[in-house]
């Protein structure tokens, strides 16, 4: 390893948030703004968190690696932390961060299309900036795409869930519940 390459390390030991900041502003200048644009169900005159707060919030508590939101909220309730994640979002500062239940019931309100435009909007804006050119093959973006089935079992969990008649049409007929997800994603990049 050299000293560009140690220099480099020692920096991101020192501040992870900073420089994780550093490349969402560089490939993402527009996130937060997005999330702002999003379209609020809410009633306005109960809401104290703003749509880019909620959303900015959560997407924290992914780069963060928190796993459940009981979790984020007690990660996130330090006074230092709450004052650094508003700073980073371009919010004004409150004393805490939406608590958890707060959270889950504004997802559960927003509509998934909302979401499904932001994320267009910055992956174009990734395309478009020429940023990850290298990365095509033949001057050809690569897209994998991913099939993988979540859930298999004898009891059905929602009206989303196929089936899988076995044994059709006889006394030993049994059905198999299963649920399936189709991923598209674009390579951008060695890992």
């Amino acid at each position: 390893m050299g000293r560009e390459q140690e220099r480099i390390l020692r920096k991101l030991e020192n501040n992870p948030i900073v420089e994780c900041n550093k490349v969402r502003q560089r490939y993402c200048p527009n996130l937060f703004r997005d999330f702002a644009g999003t379209k609020d169900l809410r009633n306005l005159s109960y809401t104290d968190y703003s749509n880019k707060g909620m959303l900015g919030t959560v997407f924290y508590k992914g780069i963060a690696g928190i796993t459940s939101m009981q979790s984020m909220t007690y990660e996130f309730n330090e006074e230092r932390v709450v004052k650094n994640l508003y700073r980073f979002m371009g919010e004004k500062e409150k004393e805490y961060l939406p608590h958890a239940v707060t959270v889950n019931e504004y997802l559960e309100r927003l509509n998934p299309d909302e979401l499904q435009k932001v994320q267009q909007k910055q992956v174009y804006g990734l395309i478009r900036s020429k940023a990850f050119y290298d990365a095509r093959f033949q001057k050809k973006w690569l897209v994998i795409v991913d099939g993988t089935q979540t859930y298999s079992g004898s009891r059905k969990l929602n009206e989303n869930c196929l089936e899988r008649h076995y044994n059709k049409g006889t006394q030993e007929e049994t059905v198999n519940y299963h649920c399936d997800v189709l991923e598209a994603k674009i390579v951008l990049g060695r890992a």
